[in-house]
């Protein structure tokens, strides 16, 4: 199986990566608008009709800022724990607050916001899949709800594990440890 993986941008402005497989196009955070994260995948050629999952970290807006607008959207499904669940549901509240932005009028409440995305909740530690990957999660230090880390399994004896936390990816394979 071939894994494509590609950092859309890493930093305080926003997070995101994309991974692409025979069978699955997944996101890792998706922390730029939707109009900024459909530019960054059109340089790929890519589009965010065709997103299979959202996986999310945890809750911190350089994370999060296009979840909505994506998975909302696209009905894409948006895997995280409980913790970055409600987390994310309280900074979309304190975003689109109505009294703020009268505009967001029934769109703050908690139960509005958990129906309007395809949730997927895990628990931290366990594992599952989408498509042809197989995603292991872990716990990390960071200052967020439940932060979690994700673990693509290498596809085969010789090609790499891919792994992505709330700071960098790191690559690794048996010959080769750990290398960023």
């Amino acid at each position: 199986m071939s894994v494509s993986f590609t950092i859309l941008g890493s930093g305080s402005a926003g997070n995101c990566a994309y991974v692409e497989t025979a069978e699955a196009r997944i996101l890792v955070d998706a922390g730029f608008s939707p109009l900024q994260i459909r530019k960054r995948l059109a340089t790929l050629g890519k589009t965010p009709e065709n997103l299979s999952a959202i996986l999310i970290t945890h809750e911190h807006s350089d994370h999060i800022a296009g979840i909505l607008g994506l998975a909302d959207k696209f009905h894409i499904p948006v895997f995280c724990n409980r913790g970055t669940q409600d987390g994310t549901i309280w900074a979309m509240k304190a975003k689109w607050d109505s009294k703020k932005k009268p505009a967001f009028a029934g769109a703050d409440g908690t139960e509005h916001l958990k129906a309007k995305i395809d949730w997927r909740l895990f628990e931290t530690g366990a594992s599952f899949e989408v498509g042809d990957v197989g995603i292991e999660t872990f716990s990390i230090p960071h200052d967020a709800q439940d932060p979690v880390g994700y673990v693509l399994p290498p596809t085969s004896a010789t090609s790499p594990s891919w792994c992505w936390n709330a700071s960098a990816p790191r690559t690794s394979s048996s010959s080769n440890p750990t290398t960023t």
